[in-house]
Order: C-alpha cells, then structure tokens, then sequence
C-alpha cells in the first residue's frame, strides 16, 4: 500500500509541478515536487524502512539468540579464517556472497555450505555505490545472474542483501519472481569504512538483543579479529548465533 502510493505520488508530481508553475508560483512547484519525492528518497536510501516492501530487520524468538550475516565474501583470506571460528564457537551465520567472487572461489562456498551455514544473494558484482539508482533490466541482471551461480555451486538462495542495503522500486517485483527474501539488519558496526576495532564492536553490541541480525563483513583490515571479538563477547553474554527458520 505505501509503496504504491509513493510511485503514485512519483507519477502526479511533474505535470501537478508544471501546472503550478504555469501559474507563476515556482516556489510552490518546487516544493510539489520535493515533497512527492522525499518519501522515495528515504526510502531508497534508508535500509530498514519497508515502505517499498517487505523485509526481515529482526526474527521472533524468546531465547537468547541472534543471526550473525557476513557480507561481500568468499574471501579467500577471510573465509577460511571465519568459518574456523564459527567451528570453535559453535556458531551458525549466513554469508552474503558475490556472485563475481564466488565464481573464483567455488570451492569456499562449498565449504561454506558443508559447514552447516547459509548462504544469500549479494548481487553479481556488488555495485554498492549506485545499485539503488540502477534501472530494472540491469538490478535483474545483478539478482539473477547472481541466483544462476550459486545454484550451479550450491543450492539457489531464498535470502537477498541489497549491497549497502540501499535499494529502489523496483527491487522487490525481482525478489517476488526470484524467490527472494530481503533481509536488512538491527545492528551493524560499519566496518567496512572504521577500523577501530572496539567501535565497531560497540556499535553492534549497543542494539543487542534477543531476535537481533547483525552484519559483519569480509576482505576488512580488522574482519577475522572483530569476529572473534563478537563471538567471544556473544558467549560471555549466553548469546547463541543461529539460523532462523
């Protein structure tokens, strides 16, 4: 419903602008149009607002348990390092794979699978810094072909992460027909931009709770020792990293 009222409100705000304007009110045209696009704006470039569809932030759960994602691997440095982790931890997480990356590095993302974890859509070439403007025939190729190389790898993913989580209108009707679950998060550290290590892992830990998706990533300066560090941290608080139904 608000997804399809902000297309609407996309729609009627030029010619609404052009017949204010005509009047010989641009001020009043100007802010026509910004206020018909404001509410797309924020939703494309906010990633846990469901506006433009549905998506997982969180899981329902009445335990001490959290999913741990991974983001922009396989690495071949990091994944090996992180999946020895998770073993020793006895830890579940999903990794958010490229599909580009993955194609090099098959056998990670056997591994990967064989190690009991998941494994999600992150796009063919991960984008990051204009997905969110891409037209429909090009986010359709970075879904799909994305889809099409881990299914010939491992089983077709049912998860999606938007690189950056940043993504448009017409992201979802892909989701719909690729089978596709879009997934945000409740925390995140920004590591990939902030390599103090101790910040970032505050920021994750300030919004923990049961339910909670963190978002780690891979081929960082700090990735294999902030993973330890949460996952020690995760323990010493009773936290188990699972993988939602």
């Amino acid at each position: 419903m608000m997804r399809s009222l902000i297309l609407a409100l996309n729609l009627l705000a030029p010619p609404t602008a052009v017949a204010i304007l005509s009047t010989g009110h641009p001020v009043i045209a100007l802010a026509a149009l910004l206020t018909a696009h404001a509410p797309l704006l924020y939703a494309t470039l906010m990633p846990n607002c469901r506006w433009l569809g549905p998506l997982l932030r969180d899981f329902p759960t009445d335990k001490n348990e959290v999913w741990l994602t991974i983001d922009d691997g396989p690495d071949p440095d990091d994944s090996p390092r992180f999946l020895d982790l998770l073993d020793r931890f006895g830890a579940k997480a999903t990794f958010f794979v490229i599909g580009d990356k993955a194609a090099r590095h098959p056998e990670l993302v056997r591994e990967i699978a064989a190690r009991g974890h998941g494994i999600g859509n992150h796009t063919q070439t991960h984008p990051a810094r204009r997905f969110w403007r891409l037209g429909p025939g090009r986010l359709r190729e970075e879904i799909s072909r994305c889809q099409k190389t881990l299914g010939s790898l491992t089983r077709r993913p049912t998860l999606f992460r938007a690189p950056a989580g940043m993504r448009n209108p017409f992201v979802h009707p892909i989701l719909r027909h690729e089978q596709l679950t879009l997934v945000a998060w409740t925390a995140r550290g920004y590591d990939g931009t902030d390599t103090d290590r101790q910040k970032v892992l505050a920021r994750l830990l300030k919004n923990l709770r049961p339910g909670a998706i963190l978002v780690l990533h891979e081929s960082t300066p700090i990735a294999p020792r902030l993973l330890e560090s949460l996952l020690s941290e995760l323990d010493r608080r009773g936290y188990a990293c699972v993988l939602p139904r």
